[in-house]
């Protein structure tokens, strides 16, 4: 039984809005806290990757303001959402963390460790890119075109969007989507593809890329850059210009793999997370 499958849920008031959280793993020290993926709730983090991230670490998941079943509207503004982020671990008495965050939480990662940097002692960065940055390939994938192809054939929508569509990855997408639905009680509110939240999310993304929003070079903690050698959301080249801009940032790209890396290789990339964050000097 993955520990992630019975975490409790736990509420906490911010701006009279309630925010909903959990915590894996009792290890001491630095906690991780986690900024998620477009789409996701808490239910959405692979429990092969939480669980052995908590062998290690107090890790922290949260639905952000108007997720899940956190309350509020949430802001199409990726400034907006770090700084909703803020709020909350202030709330939860977190002053140092480590930060993980994936596709649009690594760009509200970015936003939080440039306007907290006290707060940050070490970022993850995975499957995202700078903003300003082109973020198409030939790997891209249609985003609307799959949205339709998962609805027509009763899909979830990750297993064309964060897999490729070879045996590897689809076996890969077969078992992440599984171990999803370990967790049988107590279970997160889903983002409906029509919802307001979703929109918000979309303009607050295509907004990050359109401009340079925030500038790289503002990061001043030691980084670790995570991409997919195939990614179909976030082009593999927005992971090695975030390493390149970001100051003394490290960079690990994974073979054979689209934007669902993390949870293709979970136990590799756990094991590259904790390694780095586990660093001395």
């Amino acid at each position: 039984m993955y520990q992630t499958s019975i975490a409790k849920t736990n509420v906490i008031s911010i701006d009279q809005d309630r925010f909903v959280w959990r915590r894996i793993g009792t290890a001491p020290g630095t906690p991780l806290v986690l900024f998620n993926y477009m789409m996701g709730c808490m239910d959405d983090w692979d429990p092969a990757l939480i669980d052995r991230l908590a062998e290690h670490f107090s890790v922290y998941l949260f639905d952000s303001r108007g997720v899940g079943r956190s309350e509020g509207t949430t802001p199409a503004s990726i400034p907006q959402m770090a700084e909703d982020a803020w709020k909350f671990l202030q709330a939860m008495g977190i002053s140092h963390m480590y930060l993980l965050g994936f596709s649009m939480g690594g760009m509200v990662a970015q936003a939080f460790a440039a306007a907290h940097p006290e707060a940050v002692e070490k970022l993850v960065l995975a499957g995202t890119g700078a903003s300003g940055a082109a973020f198409q390939d030939e790997h891209t994938v249609p985003l609307k075109e799959n949205a339709l192809r998962a609805i027509l054939r009763h899909r979830d929508p990750r297993y064309y969007l964060m897999f490729e569509q070879t045996p590897k990855g689809q076996a890969a997408a077969n078992a992440f989507l599984s171990r999803l639905q370990t967790r049988r009680h107590d279970r997160d509110l889903k983002i409906r593809l029509t919802s307001r939240t979703l929109k918000a999310q979309i303009k607050g993304i295509l907004a990050w890329f359109s401009v340079r929003i925030q500038d790289p070079a503002a990061i001043s903690c030691p980084t670790l850059v995570l991409g997919g050698e195939r990614d179909g959301m976030v082009a593999v080249s927005c992971a090695r210009e975030l390493a390149r801009l970001i100051p003394g940032a490290r960079l690990k790209i994974y073979p054979d793999c689209g934007h669902g890396f993390l949870f293709q290789y979970p136990e590799e990339a756990a094991a590259d997370v904790t390694a780095f964050l586990k660093e001395q000097g």
